[in-house]
């Protein structure tokens, strides 16, 4: 059994609509349009959104000229927004039956009813639940090809020691490397600084020497590094600090659709750097504009979960 990476072809993007949420000074209802226009015709996209906000959802969506025929409302709601929290890891078999990883994450209100949300999606792919005990995240891991990272502060705590044990007992024809998270991030998610785009190909922030930053971004590229893999750097960006915000904008967040990458932009010069690189990849680069989202420390890798084509065509 092998956990599927994310540049794999992609059968459905899934979305999440809280309308309090969504629709606040952070303009998630606007991103979700933008995601959902750029990869419209690419992948069959499903939107969470609960039965009395459809009416609004559905008006966002025409106010912004955006055809709602090819999406899938789905009243079967979270209740909340940033996905990559609570919703299973996608695997497979050697004889190709797909699998989710089932787990909790105590971290989070609600974290009974997204627990059981996340069972409901794995039964609605009729895929299989690999069940762990140990709390997690989604973007809490990161995978590319044999090279699997896992973000771990306290890597010789118990419970991170329990994790890295489930993976490699679950997944021993893959390698697994405990990596600190993002100095200054406060989601402890490696969306926010590594972005794994090809067989072998990461994308890494780079920060000044010697910053926090730049420090704790060391033992991924190490990881990287020793596996064989390449390491392409892209821009780290200053952290934004005023009022209540506290957060890191980067430009590793973003997705992957079938040979077209989202990718976050904030109206600086350096978007258009990354969007060279990925088109220098092979793919369509369509900036996002994440200048609202990411004050929330979010981003749009950690709105939305792709599944891989192999777990629904069989």
């Amino acid at each position: 059994m092998r956990l599927i990476p994310e540049y794999d072809p992609v059968g459905r993007l899934y979305l999440s609509f809280v309308r309090d949420f969504y629709h606040s000074r952070f303009d998630y209802g606007g991103t979700i349009c933008d995601i959902a226009e750029a990869v419209s015709g690419k992948v069959g996209i499903e939107v969470f959104v609960a039965g009395e906000e459809q009416p609004f959802f559905m008006e966002l969506l025409r106010s912004r000229g955006i055809d709602d025929g090819g999406l899938i409302l789905n009243p079967n709601s979270p209740l909340r927004g940033i996905v990559a929290e609570y919703f299973p890891v996608f695997c497979r078999e050697e004889d190709g039956r797909g699998v989710g990883i089932h787990f909790r994450n105590d971290n989070l209100d609600l974290a009974d009813y997204l627990h059981r949300f996340a069972g409901d999606i794995i039964d609605s792919l009729g895929i299989e639940p690999l069940r762990m005990e140990e709390n997690f995240a989604t973007a809490r891991i990161s995978v590319n090809g044999d090279l699997c990272l896992l973000s771990e502060d306290e890597p010789e705590s118990p419970a991170a020691a329990a994790r890295l044990q489930f993976f490699r007992s679950s997944f021993p024809e893959q390698v697994f490397r405990q990596v600190p998270s993002l100095t200054g991030d406060h989601t402890r998610d490696l969306d926010m600084f590594l972005w794994p785009v090809r067989p072998g190909i990461w994308l890494v922030s780079r920060y000044p020497e010697g910053t926090p930053q730049e420090v704790s971004v060391r033992p991924s590229l190490e990881a990287i590094r020793i596996h064989g893999h390449e390491a392409v750097m892209i821009p780290g960006l200053p952290p934004i600090r005023y009022g209540d915000v506290n957060t890191m904008p980067n430009y590793a967040n973003g997705i992957l659709v079938n040979g077209t990458a989202l990718f976050p932009s904030y109206d600086r010069t350096e978007d258009e750097q990354v969007g060279r690189m990925l088109e220098s990849m092979g793919y369509e680069a369509i900036p996002v504009d994440c200048r609202k989202i990411i004050e929330s420390n979010s981003g749009l890798h950690c709105i939305s979960k792709t599944v891989p084509s192999s777990l629904l065509h069989r």
